[in-house]
Order: structure tokens, then C-alpha cells, then sequence
């Protein structure tokens, strides 16, 4: 999306941070922060501020949570070897990686299968399953996958195998698998916090665990586990995952957060060495766009075995050799990404006029990068992007939406010429036999033509908290931002506008980042835009910008700088 192109909307000031300022104790800019995320109560806002491990909801309230619990007590108390059956990406990988760590304290045999998204696909597979039973496996425990496996749970079971289902997708109830079946999207199901991600599910199993370890007697010998040592791999996943980081989730992230700066774990310490998070806090953007890519990158290509062994690492000798291989997968997704990318847009450019969709296959493009490839096409076209790899006579897609289009809507209402699809409103996946692309082409077409307005969708908006001059930003300002910290889903990063700005020294850094200095009468700040070198503007000019205040650190000294949002000249 080209700078100055999006829809700057201010949000206007809601006079309820007014009570929120004088009930709370609270600065200004926080009052008026917390108002425009729709948080107005006291009680909520000093809960959003400085969220409470005690203040979680109970796991008993999970439905199948009980029956869960039940099973594995009673495999760890008889020493039946347990077999997590996880996901290839980074939601995945930590889920698996939390419940080993934790089981592996105890006298039990605890093995781990992570599928090959290239061979094998999403979710449980009765060839996987028949494997694990004949290696001895008593009890699989699913984490991120399973609900929507009911013929394959009866297939294990069938195998002698005890199902735990643990996952956070939607599920109907007719189609939900009949075992121990722990997800917050059961239809039943009273738990108050429904957008956990898979590793938060898999966390509340723990804590529920350790409960009734605790009231069988078992840690009279054994030493009780500490399950906030477990919660950077819970911060990992959640942010991993774009679940909103409101509620539960953000607990887990900023206590999971400040656990990574010094992790117990030798996976997390390695990955933050090779992002170059080793010296300085981790925040949610470190995780989002640093540590997990490079877990989903070697899933993406076909390779989840690197990501889940650095994880499970004990010792260093082992991170160098997983470390190098998810480098090594990182450099291959990018440069496929970008060849897809390249190909697609070409396609992309001469297509879009009239039409509601782009939808496009190829047989050359990797099944495992074109989602990301269809994420930068919607939002660079800013319509629903469907991507298709093409294998024989089938074909893998995964598509992208924007605002106002429900893809799992879509999908279902496609399901009859599908083979299979997943997924929710923003991203899916499904597969259909090539026969079939055109049909499903023009019907995609027609079903987002019916949705969607008569005109194309609106440019992208970009929301923005307050109008603010620069002599209002200094230490204590930024300070006062980082309470409302960590940042992601459901929370975004608070954006201001200032206009007129005075551009002084713009030049191109590193491979295509602007930096600059802008002026406001007297009071001069440091601007960095990442990714906008394109869009350099004159010495001298005048700019609106939007942006985010924010502390860079660079060889020991520190000061603020704006993290450019957008840009446009200014009228003023």
C-alpha cells in the first residue's frame, strides 16, 4: 500500500477518560487511551494496566477440562507413555513444546509428533495415529488441531488409543469429536475468555493438571512445578497466533514477555540470539515479527522438525545445529515469498479492475508460502486474495481477506466443491481437485460481488488516538505509553498525528528505511519509516505524519524517535 494512500481517521475524545483520570490514578494519555479502546470502567482499566496471574479465570470452567485432567493423572500415576500430537507452526510448536517440558518432570514416557504441512497437512492423520500406536503410545494429547478430526479421533480410539483434544478452533457441535475435548468454542462450553490461542488452552490444561496432581499427593516427592517458567513459551504462541491481546492473553503475554528476557529454556534463549533480542527487553513485536516467523518458517517449507527440537533443546550444543537449520529455512521462505510475490503481482496488476476477488494458481508456486504471499497481495489491492499451489490434480489454497468479507463464511457456503477447508473471517486454507478452479474461481467472485458494497472496498483505515505536537513528547510521555504495552491484536500500538512537521535531513538507511529529523517551531525529533525509503520527501518540505513514539536503543545511549505509521504532504 502506497504512503499517504490509507484513511487517516482521528478518533474523537470521549469524555468518560475524564473519570478515568481522577477514580483511576491515571495520566491523561493513558485515560485517553484506555477510553478509545472502549475500556471506561475503573476496575477494568486498572485490570487492563496491571493484569494479575490470580485474576485468571479457573480451567474448570472449560468444559471437557474435567475429563482431560482425569485421563492424564491417570496416565502419569500408571507411567503410559503419552504421545503430543501438536502443529507445524509457531501456535503449534510451543504447545507441544510447553506440555513435554511440563510431563517430562514426571516418571512417564513422553513422546511428541509434529505433522509435515506439506505431506501430511493440517490436523490428525490416521496413517500418523497408526504409528503412534504401534510405537506403544497409551494416551495422544492434541494441541492446536483435533477439533475438527471426529473420524480420526474414532479411528485412534478404534487403534486402542485414549484421545485428549485440546485446541481453539470453531467447531459445530455435530461435528465435534466424542472424547476428553478441551476448546473455549465448544458450544457448551461456559469459560468466559473465548480467543485463547492453542497454547493458552494447553496452559490452562497444566494448571488444571498441577491442581490435581497437587490434591493426589503427588509432589510430596516430587518438586512442585513453577508454571510461570513456562509462560514465555505461552507469550510466544499467543502472539504467534493474532489472537486479541485483551483478557487472558494479555496476562500471559506481558508476564510471558518479561520471562523471555531471561528464559529457562535453551530454544528461547538460542532464537532470541539469532533474531538479535538478546540484549535488550522483548516486546510483543519482537515475538510477533522476529522469534516467530522463524518457527513458522521451517513448517512453511516442510521442515517443523528444526523449530520443535530448538524448543525442546537441552543443552547448547543442540541450539546451534536447529538454529542454523531455521535460518537456513527462513533465507528459502523469503526468497520464495518474494518470487511468488513477483509473479502473482504481475498477474494481480492487470486483473483487478471491476473485479471483488483476486484468485490465482500456479503450479510452480510452494504450498507453504503462499499465505503469506496472499496476506501482501490483500492488503496491497486491498481485496480477498485467494493463492493456489497446484499438485497433480489438486490444488492448495489459502486465502486472505480484508474488512467486511467473512472468509470461513465464503468457504462454507463453497463447501460442496471443495475437498476441505478451515480456518475464520480474515484467513483460510482449503483444497479442491483442479477440475474444479474456475467453478470455484467465479463463485468466490460472485459471493464477495453480493457481500461486499457495489463499489470497491474503502482504502484501508489507519486509526490514529490524538493530535499531538512534539513538545509534548518526552521521557515520561513514552513511559506513561508503555504501561498500555504489550502491544498486538485487540490493543494496537497508539498512533498520533502531528502536521506541518518540517522535514530535516531525510536519507535512505540499510536496505530501504527512511530516517529523518522533523521540526515543530523549536522542538526537533528523530523519525525512522521502515519499508518507506520510496517515499523520501525534500529537504525543507512540510509533512503530516502519523506515528508511534517509541525508545531506540544504539550502542548504549538512548532517545525517542517516531516510528512512522503513514505520510502525505502537508496543507498547512
Amino acid at each position: 500500500m502506497a504512503l499517504g494512500t490509507k484513511t487517516w481517521r482521528l478518533v474523537p475524545p470521549d469524555p468518560r477518560a475524564d473519570e478515568l483520570i481522577r477514580c483511576a490514578g491515571i495520566s491523561p494519555i493513558q485515560a485517553m487511551l484506555l477510553a478509545n479502546r472502549g475500556i471506561v470502567r475503573v476496575p477494568s482499566a486498572c485490570e487492563f494496566l496491571h493484569p494479575r496471574l490470580e485474576s485468571m479465570a479457573d480451567p474448570m470452567d472449560m468444559a471437557g477440562m474435567e475429563r482431560a485432567v482425569s485421563a492424564l493423572v491417570s496416565a502419569i500415576a500408571n507411567q503410559r507413555k503419552i504421545t503430543i500430537y501438536g502443529d507445524y507452526d509457531a501456535d503449534g510448536l510451543t504447545s507441544t513444546a510447553l506440555l513435554v517440558h511440563f510431563l517430562s518432570r514426571f516418571p512417564v514416557n513422553v513422546n511428541w509428533y509434529i505433522p509435515n504441512r506439506l505431506t501430511e497437512g493440517y490436523g490428525l492423520s490416521e496413517a500418523a495415529l497408526s504409528r503412534i500406536a504401534a510405537d506403544g503410545t497409551s494416551l495422544v494429547i492434541t494441541v492446536d488441531c483435533g477439533a475438527s478430526n471426529a473420524m480420526e479421533v474414532e479411528f485412534a480410539k478404534r487403534q486402542g488409543l485414549e484421545m485428549v483434544v485440546t485446541d481453539h478452533h470453531r467447531v459445530s457441535e455435530d461435528s465435534q469429536p466424542d472424547c476428553a475435548f478441551v476448546n473455549p468454542h465448544r458450544p457448551d462450553c461456559p469459560f468466559p475468555f473465548k480467543n485463547l490461542a492453542g497454547v493458552g488452552v494447553a496452559f490452562y490444561l497444566l494448571v488444571a493438571l498441577r491442581s490435581a496432581l497437587r490434591s493426589n499427593g503427588f509432589f510430596k516427592k516430587l518438586e512442585e512445578p513453577d508454571l510461570r517458567e513456562y509462560l514465555d513459551l505461552v507469550a510466544l504462541g499467543t502472539v504467534a497466533d493474532a489472537v486479541p491481546l485483551t483478557d487472558e492473553n494479555r496476562t500471559f503475554v506481558k508476564y510471558g514477555l518479561a520471562r523471555m528476557c531471561k528464559s529457562k529454556w535453551w530454544g528461547i534463549e538460542a532464537l532470541k540470539m539469532l533474531c538479535g533480542c538478546g540484549n535488550h527487553p522483548m516486546t510483543s513485536e519482537d515475538a510477533a515479527f522476529k522469534l516467530a516467523p522463524r518457527l513458522n518458517a521451517a513448517g512453511r517449507i516442510g521442515d517443523s522438525m528444526s523449530g520443535i527440537r530448538l524448543l525442546l533443546a537441552r543443552e547448547p550444543l543442540e541450539t546451534t545445529i536447529w538454529t542454523r537449520a531455521l535460518e537456513s529455512a527462513n533465507k528459502k521462505r523469503k526468497i520464495e515469498e518474494q518470487r511468488i510475490l513477483a509473479n502473482a503481482e504481475k498477474t494481480a496488476a492487470s486483473i483487478t479492475l471491476g473485479q471483488r476477488t483476486l484468485f490465482m494458481a500456479a503450479k510452480n508456486w510452494h504450498r507453504g508460502v503462499i499465505g503469506i504471499a496472499a496476506a501482501r497481495l490483500a492488503e496491497k489491492f486491498n481485496r480477498p486474495t485467494a493463492l493456489l499451489s497446484i499438485a497433480g490434480n489438486m490444488a492448495y489454497g489459502s486465502a486472505r481477506s480484508v474488512p467486511g468479507f467473512d472468509l470461513h463464511n465464503a468457504l462454507s457456503r463453497l463447501a460442496h466443491l471443495l475437498n476441505g477447508f478451515g480456518g475464520h473471517a480474515m484467513a483460510a486454507g482449503f483444497s479442491l481437485g483442479t477440475d474444479r478452479i474456475e467453478t470455484v474461481q467465479e463463485t468466490f467472485e460472485a459471493i464477495a460481488t453480493e457481500t461486499m458494497e457495489s463499489n470497491p472496498p474503502p482504502p484501508p483505515e489507519l486509526r490514529i488516538d490524538a493530535e499531538l505536537p512534539l513538545s509534548r513528547i518526552d521521557d515520561h510521555f513514552v513511559a506513561d505509553l508503555s504501561e498500555l504495552a504489550p502491544y498486538g491484536e485487540g490493543n494496537p500500538e497508539p498512533r498520533f498525528i502531528a502536521r506541518g512537521l518540517r522535514v530535516i535531513s531525510p536519507r535512505l538507511v540499510g536496505r530501504d528505511h527512511l530516517r529523518m529529523d522533523v521540526a515543530d517551531g523549536n522542538h526537533v525529533k528523530a523519525a525512522i519509516g521502515f519499508g518507506m525509503g520510496g517515499g523520501k520527501p525534500p529537504e525543507g518540505g512540510h509533512m503530516d505524519l502519523v506515528f508511534t513514539p517509541e525508545i531506540n536503543s544504539w550502542q548504549g545511549t538512548s532517545r525517542i524517535q517516531l516510528r512512522i505509521a503513514d505520510m502525505r504532504p502537508s496543507s498547512r
